[in-house]
Formats: structure tokens, C-alpha cells, sequence
């Protein structure tokens, strides 16, 4: 206590808390440093990003008659906008794509007649005459019933799924006249781009009688 009370070990105290105080503060001080530098730098690349895109597509002949706009987030180059055609559309992702880094993604939102679009995680093709949104669940949804209703496909379990517009049918049918209706239906349904059966299969029991009879 005698040693406390000492000018000169109090002096030594103070300068000990002093400094300790000053160290804490340095060190806070750094980290955010450290953090506000990565942000920026971060923030520096997503705009050059945008730049070197945005150059690259206002450059291409191909583009004429497009409103596309850019932006970049966390090394991720979006386009928006609309396109007079899908040639137009595929043209301006591979120019982005070109434009930057491998290890950034482009995102293609862009709009154009006939084409897909994604929004609010669904799937649509671009509005008919009659405005109408086709989404991949109404596809599908519009098949099933379609199968169902077929005199011909009445009754057959076939599962179906969409994905990007592109259906898939998935089961066993009876016959392959069966299986031949239930692509035509699905091939002819609003907004169907392409159909794949390649797990819809026609019964071997089926085929193994029919086998049995011609001989």
C-alpha cells in the first residue's frame, strides 16, 4: 500500500494503463480498417465489373434494339431487361461471360418473345396474345389432367414433371400406342419446349403376351 502511495509508482501505474488502453483501441481500430478495406475492394471489383459488361455489350451489333441492364454483386454479373429475340438474348450472356473472369457468374434475366424468364423462382414463358402466365406447376398440372381425360391414356400412372419448360413422363404404360398419346399430349400443351420420355416405358409383361400370341 506504503509502494501505491508512491509519486513515482503511481506515475508508473498510469503510463502501464495508459498504454494498455491504447493497444485495445489500436487493435479495434485495425480490424474495422481491415473490414472497410475488403468492402471497398470488393465493391471496386463489382463495379469494373459492370464496366468492362456493360462496354462490351453497347459494342455488339448483335444487341441492336435491346434495353439490357447490368449490374454485379459479390463477383455475380446480373442482367436485366428485354431483347428483341432469343438470338439476342443467348448473344448477350456469351458476351458478358466473355467479358469477365471465368470464376464470375453471369445470370441471364433478360426477357425475350419466346423464351424463358425467371421470376419469383419460378419458371415462365413470355406472355401469349392472351397475356397469360405459364408457369412449369401449370404445365404439368395441365398434362395430368390431359392424360387422365385421354380415352387412351385413362387411368395410366404416368408421372409427370416440368423443369425450365421441359417435361419429363416417367412410368409404365400398357402399350406403345399408349406411350405415343401421352407424348403427343404433352407435346402439344401451351408452353411445352421440349419432352422427354426417354423413363416412360411400355409394359415387358405386356409386350412378352403380345410376343406369345404372334407366334
Amino acid at each position: 500500500m506504503q509502494n501505491q502511495n508512491n509519486p513515482l509508482v503511481r506515475t508508473l501505474i498510469a503510463a502501464a494503463i495508459l498504454a494498455s488502453a491504447s493497444a485495445a483501441h489500436a487493435i479495434s481500430v485495425g480490424a474495422n480498417v481491415g473490414a472497410t478495406v475488403d468492402g471497398v475492394t470488393q465493391a471496386v471489383v463489382d463495379t469494373g465489373l459492370t464496366g468492362s459488361v456493360q462496354a462490351k455489350l453497347a459494342a455488339d451489333t448483335r444487341l441492336k434494339g435491346s434495353d439490357i441492364a447490368v449490374t454485379s454483386e459479390n463477383n455475380v454479373v446480373i442482367l436485366t431487361g428485354k431483347a428483341p429475340s432469343a438470338d439476342a438474348r443467348a448473344a448477350a450472356e456469351a458476351v458478358a461471360k466473355s467479358a469477365v473472369n471465368a470464376d464470375v457468374r453471369v445470370v441471364n434475366r433478360i426477357e425475350a418473345p419466346g423464351v424463358l424468364s425467371a421470376i419469383g423462382g419460378d419458371v415462365k414463358v413470355a406472355a401469349d396474345t392472351t397475356g397469360e402466365v405459364i408457369t412449369d406447376s401449370w404445365i404439368s398440372t395441365k398434362i395430368k389432367s390431359q392424360l387422365l381425360a385421354d380415352t387412351a391414356t385413362k387411368g395410366t400412372a404416368i408421372k409427370v414433371t416440368t423443369k425450365d419448360n421441359v417435361v419429363f413422363l416417367k412410368g409404365t404404360v400398357a402399350t406403345k400406342a399408349e406411350r405415343n398419346q401421352a407424348i403427343a399430349l404433352a407435346k402439344q400443351t401451351k408452353g411445352v419446349a421440349r419432352v422427354n420420355a426417354s423413363k416412360l416405358k411400355v409394359s415387358t409383361r405386356v409386350k412378352a403376351n403380345a410376343d406369345v400370341n404372334a407366334q
